[in-house]
């Protein structure tokens, strides 16, 4: 018998998502895109029912809220994805959460299967602005530890400007373009050894293909191209943020990249070995891909690590 589930999309707005804790559940379905529904959000502070936060999607037409939207593959994925919302589709009465279609704006498909809050209304946390958790989330749970007012990868906004017309414009930077030789090779070292997820690996004849890439936990992604006004290799200083640099460089090596030894800075300029005080900020290490784009690793410790 076929899987009924095969070919449903569900969209996911919060530990479902992409670098969340939950998001390996969605292993193998295919991404499609994101989008919006109608609703409320809410941050539901870890207690009752689960120790960690969490969102809760409520019904109401008062806003929208931010979504990724997944094709799953089997019968398997959907009852794992209905266990962690506790939503018996038996026993709705009884269950934190229920599964319902939704419509689907700007987004790649029309409608999909989603996860409404049907448990307790006195748990509803704070609403969330703008309808989207992870960043709020992060915003709120992950702010780091004696961070110098210009080196904050989620400070919220300072206030806007307003334009002649009185209407403000948010900016928000979601794709680097490295120049790249060889897409096929850079892709292979981006997800094979660094380990990042694949967006998109789209091709226009022979002679153009585009890949757009993003590290694990990242709103910004990056894009690899071959045809670009860039030569290969001449991007140096992108900054990728870890919260322990030991552990990130563990991996690199173990999956074969010539990562370099920590290093830090003092009066003196920069010094062999991560800072001594392990202070946020100013423990750093170095990669190159196969074209000699370079990044740096900076430690930052979060909300709950020592510093």
């Amino acid at each position: 018998m076929p899987d009924r589930a095969s070919g449903m999309v569900v969209a996911v707005y919060g530990t479902l998502r992409r670098g969340e804790r939950n998001h390996h559940l969605l292993a193998g379905a295919d991404w499609l895109g994101t989008g919006y529904t109608v609703g409320t959000i809410h941050d539901v502070p870890g207690q009752r029912h689960r120790s960690f936060a969490y969102p809760a999607l409520v019904p109401e037409p008062a806003g929208t809220v931010l979504i990724e939207l997944y094709r799953i593959v089997d019968d398997a994925m959907l009852k794992a994805l209905d266990a962690l919302e506790s939503y018996d589709p038996d026993d709705e009465a009884h269950s934190l959460y229920v599964r319902r279609a939704v419509a689907v704006l700007d987004g790649p498909v029309v409608s999909a299967e989603i996860y409404y809050y049907h448990g307790p209304a006195e748990d509803l946390g704070e609403r969330i602005a703008g309808g989207d958790w992870v960043t709020y989330h992060a915003r709120r749970h992950h702010d780091p530890l004696d961070r110098p007012a210009t080196h904050h990868i989620f400070r919220p906004a300072p206030p806007r400007a307003s334009s002649p017309g009185g209407l403000t414009v948010d900016w928000s930077l979601e794709l680097i373009v490295v120049p790249v030789s060889d897409v096929g090779r850079a892709k292979a070292f981006y997800v094979d050894r660094v380990g990042f997820d694949v967006l998109v690996d789209h091709s226009a004849g022979e002679d153009f293909r585009v890949v757009q890439l993003v590290p694990p936990g990242s709103a910004c992604a990056i894009a690899l191209m071959r045809q670009s006004e860039m030569a290969p290799g001449s991007l140096h200083g992108m900054h990728l943020i870890v919260s322990d640099l030991d552990a990130a460089r563990a991996q690199l090596v173990e999956r074969g990249v010539d990562a370099s030894e920590p290093f830090h800075f003092d009066a003196g300029g920069q010094q062999p070995g991560p800072d001594p005080q392990r202070q946020s900020y100013n423990s750093f290490l170095s990669f190159h891909d196969p074209d000699g784009n370079t990044w740096l690793v900076q430690e930052v410790k979060r909300t709950g690590q020592a510093n």
